[in-house]
């Protein structure tokens, strides 16, 4: 069973308001350390249309201070892992530069929590992104589409 639950919110009451935080919950049918397993690797911290290369990263294993560039075209951005506790913790800072990223950042917060009926994964995703832009009924829809993309990836990804 999943559950899905999403809350989506905005610091200042501009409807253009450049800092958003969102919040979803789901289950995943993977135990903690495969959704761990999957989110060591920086190309599932991001949501993209296509895979970016990683053009840098720091040495080998991921642990807190890790980091990747990864390349979209003239887009780059860097994942850097803040905190990293597996099978419970894992969070990244996000940081875009190039053509089209509007100096957008943005953290990441994974907390995953063993569901002991299915041997799966509750997972509880918070996001703060800031720069950028994006009207507030946009970013309220797109939330939606972007949680769901990750649950379902993941859960493609890790069974």
């Amino acid at each position: 069973m999943l559950t899905d639950r999403a809350m989506l919110s905005h610091a200042a009451l501009d409807p253009y308001s450049s800092f958003m935080r969102a919040t979803a919950t789901f289950d995943v049918s993977s135990p903690p350390d495969e959704v761990v397993a999957y989110l060591s690797n920086p190309r599932n911290i991001l949501v993209a249309n296509h895979k970016g290369p990683v053009v840098e990263e720091s040495d080998p294993p991921v642990r807190a201070g890790s980091w990747s560039v990864l390349a979209f075209d003239q887009l780059r951005v860097r994942v850097e892992y803040t905190k990293y506790e597996p099978p419970a913790l894992v969070a990244a800072s996000m940081s875009y530069t190039g053509r089209g990223s509007g100096g957008m950042s943005g953290t990441v917060v994974y907390r995953l929590a063993p569901v002991d009926e299915t041997g799966g994964t509750r997972v509880t995703l918070d996001e703060e992104t800031s720069n950028g832009w994006m009207p507030r009924p946009v970013a309220r829809l797109l939330w939606q589409l972007v949680w769901r993309r990750i649950r379902d990836r993941m859960e493609r990804q890790t069974a």
